[in-house]
């Protein structure tokens, strides 16, 4: 598959004496020319036109789930934007989700991309040209984090007169893996039901909380919920659940303890979490003392 990547022109700043016969305002001269994209177009050459166009829609809603995905949303007029999770661009010659996924595998802190097509204009819009014809861009955006229809806020912009718009934009999240996972210094034990610890207090009526530490990323790491225990000289117990809100995203919980409290106290079934796990130190006992231990024998 051909990716064309977009070269940033490098801006050199040059400081002029200002004079009678200096040359005017550049970006009322620019319209530069730009390559033309590899989308279709529709054959009135307007934004309207563009959002409305058959050949999208039917692009967006055929298009099948790559293997090891889920579909995040479907036939969109914008697509996500986020700085923090934004990883990389491409342009691509058609509309080839299996390809876009090829791309996303290919990196390793690829969770997630989108594909759409969006119009752009030929020249670079300028006073002399400020509403120039239109092209068309098939373009897949990788991202670091799961994605949902929520994160779709960027719709497009306008260039002078020219109006840059999204149509069928489609997007897809990697299906996480939910199998017990290890952790370095810690052994794993998985409960029933995604159930949580639901830990009273100890049997000197200590609280053994230490609090919870979430991730809204997508991603299921039970080592850094063994590093957020490690962090804390007191942690010596982890309970790490893992909720699917549908949509994605995928929210990640550690609830960290003193001490380590047996599987029978995994009771809490409120959070619908698809997988629930302990993670307990194995350089100690750290045992909690259960209250019924200071009861009469």
């Amino acid at each position: 598959m051909l990716v064309i990547s977009k070269i940033l022109p490098l801006v050199v700043l040059i400081s002029l004496a200002a004079s009678q016969d200096s040359d005017p305002d550049p970006d009322s001269q620019d319209c530069s020319t730009n390559f033309p994209g590899s989308g279709p177009s529709p054959s009135n050459d307007t934004s309207q036109d563009f959002l409305a166009f058959q050949n999208f829609t039917d692009a967006a809603t055929l298009a099948h789930t790559p293997y090891g995905y889920n579909l995040s949303f479907i036939n969109q007029t914008a697509t996500v934007w986020n700085n923090q999770t934004f990883l990389d661009f491409n342009e691509v010659t058609y509309y080839n989700v299996d390809g876009c996924a090829d791309m996303c595998n290919a990196r390793n802190m690829c969770y997630a991309f989108t594909i759409f097509f969006q119009r752009e204009p030929m020249l670079d819009p300028a006073d002399a040209c400020p509403n120039p014809d239109s092209t068309t861009r098939i373009i897949c955006n990788l991202y670091t984090s799961a994605i949902s229809l929520g994160n779709a806020t960027y719709s497009g912009k306008n260039e002078s007169q020219f109006q840059i718009v999204i149509a069928g934009s489609n997007a897809y999240t990697q299906v996480v893996n939910i199998t017990v996972p290890a952790a370095n210094g810690y052994d794993t034990d998985i409960y029933d039901n995604g159930a949580a610890i639901d830990a009273p207090l100890d049997c000197n009526g200590q609280n053994t909380s230490l609090g919870v530490t979430t991730w809204t990323d997508g991603k299921s790491d039970a080592q850094r919920c063994a590093d957020a225990c490690n962090a804390n000289s007191n942690c010596h117990f982890a309970n790490s659940y893992f909720q699917n809100l549908g949509d994605p995203p995928h929210n990640q919980y550690c609830a960290l303890y003193t001490a380590h409290w047996p599987s029978w106290y995994a009771t809490n079934t409120n959070n619908n979490a698809s997988i629930s796990y302990s993670l307990f130190q194995t350089n100690g006992t750290y045992d909690a003392c259960e209250p019924f231990d200071n009861l009469p024998r």
